[in-house]
């Protein structure tokens, strides 16, 4: 019973400090190792903290990489809007400067046709050279509309401005020999009935022409402002 009280009492301190109790066999020693507790129990914490601060910082790090990249692309979004933006700003431009030389080109037909039916014979040359250099110029100018759809050859715009400019040239050819007509009348013994017609055939071929530029002009006011709103 003795040596059964103590055989627990010792088992019971050994339990509460552990010991090293070393023997000694054929001058071999043998230690043995009573320790309370294991590997996770004395490492863990400092395991599980230094795994929590390693995730934090691989959070910070993914979050900054991930904010970098989208302000990196709303960036690049931003810029490419603006480049559009500007783009078309200048198409734009580009589109107004040329209605803004045909228009101009097309206007000054309408001083020409005014005087047309008024002038004396000393002013056909002036008339004939005026409306020459003014379809010329409205040629030239439809054939310089690169940004204005429908400008070249053999599309809608340039036939309807191409179709203005032969069909304005043909009266400007009879205005004008009819007033040299009527001017020489006098010379070429031209019976009085006979260039009273001529007269009224300029009047006529003056106000055709005038119908002509209305209409174009008023088609190319329509157009203008019907591309530059868009």
């Amino acid at each position: 019973m003795q040596i059964a009280a103590w055989m627990a009492l010792w088992a019971g301190a050994v339990q509460q400090n552990p010991v090293v109790v070393q023997f000694a066999q054929n001058l071999v020693p043998v230690q043995v190792q009573v320790a309370n507790g294991g590997f996770w129990d004395k490492w863990g914490p400092s395991i599980l903290q230094t795994s929590v601060s390693l995730a934090s910082i691989i959070a910070a790090v993914i979050i900054s990489v991930v904010s970098f990249r989208n302000n990196r692309r709303l960036a690049n979004e931003q810029w490419e809007r603006n480049q559009n933006a500007a783009h078309d700003q200048w198409i734009r431009d580009q589109k107004k400067s040329e209605w803004s030389q045909l228009l101009g080109s097309l206007a000054a037909v309408q001083e020409i046709i005014r005087l047309a039916p008024e002038v004396s014979g000393k002013d056909i040359e002036q008339i004939r050279k005026g409306l020459d250099n003014v379809l010329r110029a409205i040629s030239v100018s439809a054939a310089r509309c690169v940004f204005v759809e429908g400008f070249r050859c053999n599309q809608d715009k340039w036939k309807r401005i191409n179709s203005f400019t032969q069909k304005a040239g043909d009266l400007k050819n009879s205005i004008s020999v009819h007033m040299e007509v009527i001017e020489k009348r006098d010379t070429m013994y031209l019976p009085l009935e006979e260039a009273s017609n001529m007269a009224s055939k300029t009047v006529d071929s003056t106000f055709i022409l005038k119908n002509l530029y209305e209409e174009i002009l008023l088609w190319a006011q329509e157009e203008a402002a019907k591309d530059l709103q868009s």
